[in-house]
């Protein structure tokens, strides 16, 4: 069955301050959702310190396609001839509609509306070998990499119910990655259930990850070891090495992990390996003795929210999803004429790169994943995230092959997640199947 969540309303609609006045957005459907050619009445309205219609005032506003097109035209509004002020828009197609304000140059105010977003498929189609090709390279890591994973007790993790360990394992052309992992002391309890996180940068402290009564898994996607403790400035000058080692023979616009390897091949991307290596954890982690195999989920947002589809079809012992404001989708989104998922992989490559970095992006959009993952899934999108924008999150969430889905629309939600949907995402994950 497929239901859909919409949570945030418009009184919790987006609010910019500038000395003296406070613009706030709402629409006239409560669920910020229209029709293709429906028009959507945006009202835009002033308050002063007192909480009162703002008698006087300048602002900018303008309404796009979540992308370059222009659907109203950035113009000026005085709030001394009317307040609130009301924006009429529509769109002939599927997609997002994205209004945009500012006021005495304060930054913008993103707040978007939805255009049958059930309808947003992904910029690009799927490679006719994408299943062969990670067929392929998961067989050929399993052959040539050791599997060599090694534990390292965590004293300032650790408590009196959980042992905390660094987990680290081989990735190919001698490096290794590193996470963090957890169980119970009393193993005699067991089977755990397995829940299974993804992070960015730096080394985990596990957050909701590890808990009594689990198994935990979180891993990072880099190729350094981040000591659990070591400071945030410590980790972003590691991660600066790392990027450096790797423009070095793969160059592009923006030399940050994200964008490199991608137009050399599809093997020299940077996360070849660690989709492989994370892969490889996570099966070793589902077949221990104290593991429940029937009690296994992965939940992570963003970059590890894209791990999360990436998991799901590559591992069917996943047994329940939540993917919240994912990354790496909708990677070639630029070519439907709307802004591409976070990192913008192919705008980042350098000109006469981007022919290749085109062909070979889709083999890690999360969109083509989506449409392996067969377990039930739970999404959550932000309408006003620009990192990973809610027109790349949809045409992942619309590809996903499974019966049992839903999605939280976050009405002028950005890139954060509330805790309010982390903890009823839980209570979903803790729930029978």
């Amino acid at each position: 069955m497929q239901m859909t969540y919409c949570l945030l309303t418009i009184a919790m609609a987006c609010c910019l301050s500038s000395p003296g006045v406070t613009l706030s957005v709402s629409c006239n459907h409560k669920d910020a959702i229209y029709a293709v050619g429906e028009e959507a009445v945006l009202s835009i309205a002033a308050t002063d310190d007192y909480g009162m219609p703002a008698r006087s005032g300048i602002f900018c506003a303008g309404v796009d396609n979540f992308g370059p097109e222009e659907i109203v035209p950035r113009q000026t509004y005085d709030l001394a001839v009317s307040n609130p002020v009301e924006i009429k828009a529509k769109m002939s197609k599927p997609g997002f509609m994205r209004l945009s304000a500012s006021m005495d140059k304060v930054t913008n105010i993103v707040w978007s509306v939805a255009v049958s977003p059930e309808r947003i498929r992904a910029g690009s189609q799927c490679p006719r070998d994408f299943d062969e090709f990670w067929k392929a390279a998961v067989a050929r890591y399993d052959a040539e990499v050791e599997e060599d994973i090694r534990l390292e007790r965590s004293l300032a993790l650790s408590t009196e119910e959980l042992d905390v360990f660094k987990v680290s394992l081989s990735a190919t052309r001698g490096r290794r990655i590193y996470g963090v992992f957890s169980r119970p002391k009393s193993l005699e309890r067991g089977p755990f259930s397995l829940r299974f996180g993804g992070k960015g940068a730096g080394p985990s402290s596990l957050g909701r990850c590890g808990r009594p009564g689990q198994v935990a898994l979180e891993m990072n996607v880099h190729y350094y070891d981040a000591p659990i403790g070591s400071s945030k400035k410590d980790n972003v000058e590691r991660q600066k090495k790392e990027n450096a080692e790797w423009a070095k023979s793969h160059p592009a616009k923006r030399c940050e992990y994200q964008f490199l390897g991608i137009a050399t091949s599809r093997e020299d991307y940077f996360y070849y390996d660690a989709i492989l290596a994370t892969r490889r954890v996570f099966k070793w982690a589902a077949r221990q003795r104290y593991v429940n195999a029937q009690d296994i989920v992965y939940a992570s947002t963003s970059q590890g929210g894209a791990f999360g589809l990436y998991m799901a079809a590559l591992c069917p012992e996943i047994g329940k999803l939540v993917v919240c404001v994912p990354a790496l989708t909708d990677l070639c989104g630029f070519k439907a004429g709307r802004m591409s998922g976070w990192p913008r992989l192919v705008e980042a490559q350098l000109d006469g790169s981007k022919a290749a970095a085109i062909a070979n992006a889709p083999y890690f959009d999360a969109v083509n994943f989506a449409a392996r993952v067969k377990c039930p899934v739970r999404f959550v999108v932000g309408f006003s995230d620009t990192t990973c924008p809610p027109t790349a999150v949809y045409a992942a969430y619309n590809n996903l092959l499974s019966s049992d889905k839903a999605i939280i629309n976050g009405i002028g939600m950005t890139h954060f997640v509330p805790d309010k949907y982390y903890y009823m995402l839980d209570k979903w994950l803790e729930s029978e199947k």
